[in-house]
């Protein structure tokens, strides 16, 4: 009777033995937590699988062709065609995704496709023997160009070469293009450089 003092129909209301195991039935006691659990199995039962292959050893394996395993093996597999199914439910007058679910249920079309071709095998690729795997090594760094202030002298090579070039283009702007340039136009074309004054410390 004080069984069913925790579940919802108490001790006046129907009480039915799958109540004390459904769990919308039962209340936690006052002052604990609700107790949720499974039974465990009997102390006499094994877990897993078993094993109902029978292994033969190792002649069997040193013994194994591969000729019948190729003709065991099929071709093809039956694989569900989604575009055909799509196809029918639309000629059948399922538009919305309820109905092409339903329609998915009840009705099934499959299709053929070869193990080969299939992107589920994975193709083997072969490599030749001097094959390296692998990245390259990084190449070490050149520790006597930075103590001999290398860089620096490169990178100020470099600035003086483009400031060479800039000064060259200027002078081939204002040099005169043709012969019908006259000393007035020349003067027109040139700019005056403005001398920039230095900023107050």
């Amino acid at each position: 009777m004080f069984l069913y003092q925790h579940t919802k129909t108490g001790l006046a209301g129907k009480q039915r033995a799958s109540m004390l195991e459904s769990e919308l039935q039962l209340l936690s006691e006052v002052g604990k937590c609700h107790r949720r659990g499974h039974k465990l199995p009997p102390s006499d039962f094994v877990y897993g699988l078993r094993n109902i292959q029978h292994d033969r050893g190792v002649a069997e394996a040193l013994c194994q062709s591969f000729t019948e395993q190729s003709r065991n093996s099929p071709e093809f597999i039956l694989v569900r065609d989604y575009l055909a199914l799509n196809r029918a439910a639309l000629e059948a007058g399922a538009t919305t995704a309820r109905n092409q679910s339903r329609f998915r249920m009840i009705h099934d079309i499959h299709k053929k496709v070869s193990l080969r071709c299939s992107p589920r095998v994975r193709n083997t690729r072969t490599f030749s023997n001097d094959t390296v795997f692998g990245l390259p090594y990084k190449p070490s760094t050149p520790m006597a160009q930075i103590l001999q202030n290398q860089f620096a002298n490169q990178w100020l090579e470099t600035i003086q070469n483009q400031q060479m070039n800039l000064k060259k283009q200027q002078i081939d702007t204002t040099a005169p293009s043709n012969r019908y340039h006259t000393k007035t136009s020349l003067l027109r074309q040139v700019k005056v450089p403005v001398p920039l004054k230095p900023f107050p410390k």
